[in-house]
C-alpha cells in the first residue's frame, strides 16, 4: 500500500519448515496464515479505495500549480510544482471549499443515505463546476448514497446531466395550475 497505512513485513514466509512433516500440513498452515492476514487487512481495503478516490479527484481538478501528497505521517498536504510545501491556508477559497467538501463526502458522510448540497458552485472555478457531478457520482458509487440532492443556480454544475434535474419553478407552476383546475371543477 503506497500510502503507508501499514508497515510491510520482509519475512512473511519462513525459508523452510522444520516442524511440519508434510507439504499438505505446511499448505494448511500457510492457508490459515494467509486467510488470517487477509482478514486483518480487509478493513484497510475500503479506506485505501477512498484515499485513492480522494487523490484521483484532486488530481483531476488540476489544482493551480500544486500537487496533492498523501502519506502516513502527514496525512494529505500540497506541494508546489517546485516541490515546496504549500500551506492549506494559502489555497484559494475555491480550492479550500472543494477539498473540504470532497473530504467530508468521501470520509465523514459515508454512512449517510441522503446527501443535500446547497450551491456547490460557490467559489469554484468554472472548470471545477463542470466536473463536480462526475466526481460526486464516483463518491456516490463507493459510499452507496441512496439520494444526492443538489440545489444550484449553475448550468456548469449540471453540465451534461440535464435529465437528472428538476426545475422547482416548473414544479410549483404545474402544482398551482393543477390546484386551480381542481378548484374550477369543484365549483
Amino acid at each position: 500500500m503506497h500510502y503507508g497505512l501499514i508497515h510491510s513485513e520482509d519475512n512473511l514466509m519462513p525459508d523452510k519448515s522444520t516442524s511440519l512433516n508434510s507439504s499438505n500440513e505446511y499448505l494448511g498452515v500457510l492457508d490459515l496464515y494467509i486467510e488470517d492476514a487477509l482478514g486483518k487487512l480487509s478493513p484497510f481495503q475500503i479506506l485505501h479505495q477512498k484515499i485513492d478516490l480522494f487523490e484521483s479527484i484532486l488530481k483531476e481538478k488540476i489544482l493551480a500549480f500544486k500537487n496533492v501528497v498523501i502519506d502516513r505521517e502527514n496525512g494529505f498536504y500540497f506541494r508546489s510544482l517546485s516541490g515546496d510545501v504549500v500551506e492549506r491556508n494559502s489555497l484559494s477559497s475555491g480550492e479550500q471549499n472543494q477539498i473540504v467538501l470532497l473530504f467530508n463526502l468521501i470520509f465523514d458522510l459515508a454512512t449517510q443515505k441522503v446527501i443535500l448540497i446547497d450551491e456547490p458552485e460557490i467559489s469554484l472555478h468554472v472548470a471545477w463546476q463542470q466536473t463536480f457531478l462526475d466526481s460526486l457520482k464516483k463518491i456516490q458509487k463507493i459510499n452507496e448514497y441512496e439520494k444526492v440532492i443538489i440545489a444550484t443556480h449553475s448550468p456548469q454544475v449540471i453540465s451534461k446531466n440535464w435529465p437528472l434535474t428538476y426545475d422547482l419553478f416548473e414544479i410549483l407552476k404545474n402544482k398551482d395550475s393543477l390546484h386551480n383546475e381542481a378548484e374550477g371543477r369543484a365549483e
